[in-house]
């Protein structure tokens, strides 16, 4: 189906009588998103692994900024803004 509001009807026994209806919706599916996970290591240092691009933010509502960089990065704590995520490039 393409995307839209839908309403499904059952009928009984191939006849006029509605049973039941319900409504849904189709929706685009969305990409699915790039994992990163964060390590903290022995040595103070934090060790982010990431698929797709790393961006970084000192807010979790951005604004976000790209790092040019390939996983994995190991960074010291505070080096880098508070918040980091993954996304697809």
């Amino acid at each position: 189906l393409t995307e839209g509001e839908y309403e499904m009807r059952l009928f009984g026994n191939d006849g006029y009588q509605l049973l039941a209806s319900s409504f849904f919706t189709v929706v685009k599916e969305q990409a699915s998103q790039p994992n990163i996970s964060i390590r903290r290591n022995d040595n103070r240092t934090i060790t982010i692994m990431f698929e797709g691009k790393l961006q970084v933010a000192s807010s979790i509502k951005g604004p976000w900024e790209t790092i040019d960089t390939a996983s994995p990065i190991t960074i010291l704590p505070g080096e880098l803004k508070e918040f980091a995520r993954a996304v697809n490039e």
